[in-house]
């Protein structure tokens, strides 16, 4: 009826909640390859036999869209580390200085060994956070450039074999992503395994876009 309230896609709300996490020029990185990837849709909707890979475009923009709130979380986490390091090294060495002063009692001694353990492991998470974040900017370049790579095929090519061939390899993509990062779910917010979310239909199929939202910070 018309005076009944439409109802929420969940798809849409997570959609939602997770592009609303991003800053203005991820979410402009997003953008980009969601255009490409509508794009793509379209030519592999004009042939049913094509038609079957068009899930496979929409797992590797979903990724996509979570690998770059994955990136910004990471990101900050290094900034932050680099800020620090200075100011860790110099408490390293002092309390090293002080560790080797023979006229501490031993409960001194030990709270400095604490500190000195709690300093070599925040050293060390910033070391994993740098490799981490080498990683995620790795699977989204390589996620990109495949799109990229279809995008161009599916305008110029006429052969759906040869589109037919980078599809296999755009869904062998996703696939070693997923492996790849599935230790790394507590950064992708994934509680469940990444092929159970599904982007809005109206993302690359066209439709109407819900109010603009907040970009995050």
């Amino acid at each position: 009826d018309a005076g009944e309230p439409v109802a929420e896609d969940p798809a849409e709300r997570e959609y939602q909640k997770t592009l609303g996490q991003l800053a203005a020029q991820a979410r402009r990185r997003q953008e980009r390859l969601e255009a490409r990837a509508t794009e793509i849709v379209r030519t592999l909707e004009r042939s049913p036999v094509m038609a079957s890979h068009v899930d496979s475009v929409e797992q590797l923009v979903w990724l996509h869209l979570r690998l770059l709130v994955a990136r910004q979380t990471i990101a900050r986490v290094v900034e932050n580390a680099r800020a620090d390091r200075e100011s860790l090294r110099q408490q390293q060495t002092q309390i090293g200085q002080r560790l080797e002063r023979e006229d501490a009692s031993a409960e001194l001694r030990r709270s400095r060994e604490q500190q000195l353990q709690v300093i070599e492991a925040r050293q060390a998470a910033h070391g994993d956070a740098t490799r981490r974040l080498e990683h995620v900017e790795s699977e989204l370049e390589r996620i990109d450039q495949q799109v990229a790579l279809i995008h161009e095929q599916a305008l110029l090519a006429t052969d759906e074999e040869r589109i037919g061939t980078s599809l296999d390899a755009l869904a062998a993509s996703y696939n070693e992503a997923s492996r790849g990062l599935s230790g790394q779910r507590d950064l992708l917010g994934a509680r469940d395994t990444f092929d159970t979310r599904r982007l809005p239909r109206r993302v690359l199929h066209g439709g109407d876009r819900p109010n603009a939202i907040k970009e995050g910070t």
